[in-house]
């Protein structure tokens, strides 16, 4: 997603292809947060260290 140039990173034609979906996604997480926070319920998720680690990110 990015390439480095000396000593720099400059996104590359991946990077600008992912941006808006990314864009889009944390909005959506915006919204899911919005409708757990005015209600009496939770949303929890948990994982073991290993999946929370490597795989989850």
């Amino acid at each position: 997603m990015f390439d480095r140039v000396v000593k720099r990173l400059m996104i590359n034609e991946h990077g600008r292809l992912l941006y808006p979906k990314a864009l889009a996604m944390l909005e959506q997480l915006g919204e899911i947060k919005q409708l757990f926070c005015h209600g009496a319920a939770a949303l929890r998720i948990a994982a073991s260290s290993t999946i929370g680690n490597y795989i989850l990110p």
